[in-house]
């Protein structure tokens, strides 16, 4: 299962991204992917990050490892 830029920014209130949309799908992503993981089915997240001294928007050569709570 690949999730795509499903972050704080879109869905929690207060934030510059917030979309309305994407907030209200998060109880039904979560537990899509709690099945996936019952299945056995890998689940990875891809994010965007914006590097402060970057002149453009773009890819980083880094990558911020995921949090210890939601590795599976």
């Amino acid at each position: 299962m690949l999730v795509v830029d499903m972050q704080n920014d879109f869905v929690a209130d207060g934030t510059p991204f917030h979309s309305a949309q994407a907030h209200a799908m998060v109880p039904r992503l979560a537990a899509t992917l709690n099945a996936c993981r019952n299945f056995g089915t890998r689940v990875v997240f891809t994010h965007m990050c914006i590097v402060a001294t970057a002149a453009t928007w773009g890819v980083s050569r880094t990558s911020t490892p995921p949090s210890p709570t939601r590795q599976r």
